[in-house]
């Protein structure tokens, strides 16, 4: 049986959300943005319904192995973030 679950991110998120996408953007060669990261967790923990937001995250026997974030760009057009 996998332990793994796909659920909403929360507050209690945070740290490991920046910390698993610092570590990716690492991986390929482009500069870590904590502070960007941060600001799209917070911007969805804080109007997620006023702004067709969503942000997820992978969980695997208690620890976060990937995010994915659904951000409105215009109209019918979303951008895919936070692989």
């Amino acid at each position: 049986m996998v332990d793994t679950e796909i659920r909403l991110v929360i507050r209690q998120d945070l740290s490991a959300v920046v910390t698993l996408s610092s570590l990716v953007m690492q991986e390929f060669g482009l500069p870590m943005m904590p502070d960007t990261v941060t600001a799209d967790v917070e911007n969805f923990l804080n109007d997620s319904a006023k702004r067709r937001t969503g942000f997820w995250v992978a969980v695997h026997s208690g620890v976060i192995v990937g995010s994915v974030a659904v951000v409105p760009k215009s109209g019918e057009i979303c951008e895919l973030k936070r692989f």
